[in-house]
């Protein structure tokens, strides 16, 4: 029998690269031969690929615009009439590409031209605003197709046009006489459990050491908070909900404040020796740790007890967020002696929030009944839908130029 035949196959170079074996000493038969340049053709083919797949990468960071991969976008701002809006801000940003994030910024032009370049393909996300910071709406999902070109207009609110609003305050807060002003929280896993201060006439000795009005509180407000909406139809058939930034104020029975700033700060309730300390005749709770929540605000007291707003035309929505009272010197004096949190506010006010909801007793005690109307916006006070928590709300329309009034009356 010939020695070839009997010995193992001999691996060359081209062998082990291409994973073909050759017989010793050439005997390669023709079919051996057709094999391993079957797969050289096919190995220069992936390296052809990966190469046009790195050319692609590489114009991907440099920007090269005549890459296939990118597509023209332009983003135009108009007014619900089509007039052209300037000065807003538009930004574009991807998912994840590549382990990069795109963002295209931009600012319109006098034609309402905000963006005018080519983008990669994909998912970006929309944030538009304009020139003040006031209007502002986020489209989460704008689709740029693969060499498809983009040309989307964006309706948006017209920011010349305004309106004027007055805040009448006449509240009497004598009807809150032994209503306990402080939040009671109690840490339960990764959140914490919120109480609602006693009802009227109710007895919880939990709530027995609790600040009210005449003891440890010298007066009691409301805080105020105020916006603008407009929902705009769009050229793709959606509606944009456009809201302005919020005012907030807060107002007692003879002044009005604009609330700057606030911050909310904790303190620990001991077992013994302090105020706000939980009752111990519990004694399923008698482990449980609490704490007690307070307000820290940062005001600025207007001239007048009555404020007026400049305001962007639309839906005003005026809520009535939180009912507080003014901690007197000692006890803010004890709050902060024992706060464990920081604040950089300057020179900040303590208040104390009263946790009531729109349909405890304590509000007709200080607030006239509401009324509602049929289309779901309020004549008067109500609670209303909204991501916000509020006590009550009041929906107002605002045509451009008009002045209104709103009173916020007790009973």
């Amino acid at each position: 029998m010939p020695l070839s035949s009997t010995l193992p196959c001999r691996f060359t170079a081209l062998a082990f690269l291409f994973g073909a074996c050759v017989p010793a000493w050439g005997q390669a038969t023709r079919s051996h031969e057709e094999a391993i340049l079957d797969e050289v053709k096919s190995v220069r083919r992936e390296v052809e690929s990966l190469n046009e797949k790195i050319d692609r990468l590489e114009k991907l960071l440099q920007g090269d615009r005549s890459s296939g991969d990118f597509s023209a976008v332009r983003l135009r701002v108009e007014s619900p009439d089509g007039t052209p809006l300037e000065g807003f801000r538009v930004r574009l940003t991807s998912g994840q590409q590549g382990g990069r994030r795109i963002e295209a910024t931009g600012v319109s032009s006098p034609e309402g031209v905000a963006l005018d370049r080519r983008l990669p393909y994909g998912e970006y996300r929309l944030r538009v605003d304009d020139p003040q910071y006031e209007w502002g709406e986020t489209f989460r999902s704008v689709m740029i197709e693969p060499g498809v070109a983009t040309d989307r207009v964006i309706v948006a609110p017209d920011p010349s046009l305004r309106a004027t609003v007055r805040l009448e305050s006449e509240l009497d807060f004598t009807g809150l006489k032994g209503l306990r002003f402080g939040t009671l929280r109690r840490p339960s896993g990764a959140g914490v459990v919120m109480y609602d201060a006693p009802e009227p006439g109710e007895e919880s000795d939990r709530w027995e050491t609790f600040p009210r009005l005449g003891d440890g509180i010298s007066f009691a407000g409301v805080i105020v908070r105020v916006s603008s909406t407009q929902t705009l139809p769009q050229p793709d058939g959606e509606d944009a909900d456009w809201i302005t930034g919020s005012q907030r104020f807060l107002l007692t029975r003879d002044k009005a404040y604009r609330v700057l700033d606030t911050d909310g700060a904790t303190v620990d309730l001991p077992d013994e020796g302090s105020a706000f300390r939980p009752n111990k005749d519990h004694e399923s709770e008698s482990t449980q740790r609490y704490d007690a929540g307070y307000l820290l605000a940062e005001l600025e007291e207007l001239d007048a007890a009555t404020p007026v707003l400049e305001l962007a035309a639309g839906d005003a929505q005026v809520m009535l967020t939180s009912l507080v009272g003014r901690a007197t010197d000692d006890v803010a004096r004890a709050l902060r002696q024992r706060t464990r949190e920081s604040t950089d506010l300057e020179n900040p006010t303590v208040w104390l929030t009263a946790r009531i909801d729109e349909d405890s007793a304590w509000v007709p005690r200080f607030l006239k009944p509401p009324e509602a109307t049929s289309d779901g916006k309020t004549s008067e006070w109500a609670h209303g839908e909204s991501g916000i928590m509020h006590i009550v709300m009041r929906t107002v329309e605002l045509p451009p130029g008009d002045e209104v009034t709103l009173r916020i009356e007790s009973p």
